[in-house]
């Protein structure tokens, strides 16, 4: 039968806890990283749609004025 001292079974305490830590730390940083880039996606979204509503307008102001001008 296998017999462990207090100081063996503090350092796999500490081994152990440590690895705990890391893991909960890295698995927050990945949902924080997720978070940003799914934030980012949604910002790049609407600047698209914005930019596309710029050039519609655009066009049709365009559209308009030359309409106006061949009166």
């Amino acid at each position: 039968m296998f017999r462990f001292t207090i100081r063996e079974l503090v350092l796999l305490t500490l081994v152990v806890g440590m690895g705990v830590g890391w893991y909960c730390d890295r698995a927050s940083q990945q949902a924080a990283w997720r978070r940003a880039f799914r934030i980012q996606d949604e910002l790049m979204q609407s600047h698209k749609t914005e930019a596309l509503r710029a050039r519609e307008s655009e066009a049709a102001t365009k559209l308009l004025l030359n309409s106006e001008s061949g009166r």
